[in-house]
């Protein structure tokens, strides 16, 4: 419409191009519920029984982690012990975008680190042949993604083989929302931010920061 939301001008075709933005499409993750933790049987928003719950901070975070890095921290060190051979991850390649990348060594893990607000399609890779050697991976991706990938887990479609199988521990990071690179470089410059000046992007409690390679919000 006028102000650049979508607006419903007919029933839906079919089309699928909504998926291409979003995979969560129409799945509607609040109707879901868990058990309390106690054991009662009172629900609460989630995706299924809580089995445990903890607070943590990686003690050594990496270079770029954006929050705590207790998600970098734990991949590095399951593939320093072998017990993992690779992990999917989305990477930075600049504030605004971002690439799926499949992470063999501690480093590449670590060069992974931070908050992606592009959408980058992780599950891509699971259709690509997996290196020589590369059998037990870990997901990162956003609940949306991992409940896709669940999707392909229960339901496989034998006219595209995929990896799903090496996929032994998925996490699901909290998702704000994605956002179009291009529209996002845009809202900044009627801002009056020059986006060559935006290393990181952030959102905290429902507001967007843009801040500069030594940290100022522009």
């Amino acid at each position: 419409d006028d102000d650049g939301r979508p607006t419903l001008v007919r029933m839906c075709t079919g089309c699928s191009s909504c998926w291409d933005f979003c995979p969560l499409a129409g799945l509607r993750s609040e109707r879901l519920h868990v058990l309390s933790l106690d054991g009662g049987q009172e629900p609460a928003e989630g995706l299924g029984p809580v089995r445990a719950a903890y607070r943590a901070r990686a003690r050594e975070r990496a270079a770029t982690a954006q929050d705590g890095g207790v998600v970098t921290a734990l991949l590095a060190a399951l593939l320093e012990r072998d017990l993992l051979d690779g992990a999917l991850l989305s990477r930075r390649l600049d504030a605004f975008r971002g690439e799926s990348v499949l992470t063999t060594s501690p480093e590449e893990v670590r060069s992974c680190a931070g908050s992606v607000y592009d959408q980058s399609l992780p599950l891509a890779l699971l259709t690509d042949p997996l290196p020589d050697g590369v059998r037990r991976l870990a997901l990162v991706g956003t609940p949306c993604q991992v409940t896709a990938f669940r999707a392909l887990e229960r339901f496989p479609w034998g006219r595209r083989p995929a990896a799903t199988g090496s996929i032994g521990l998925t996490i699901a990071l909290f998702c704000t929302r994605s956002f179009d690179p291009a529209r996002l470089r845009s809202l900044l410059r009627r801002r009056g931010v020059d986006p060559r000046q935006v290393a990181r992007i952030d959102v905290r409690e429902g507001v967007l920061f843009a801040e500069s390679g030594d940290g100022v919000v522009l």
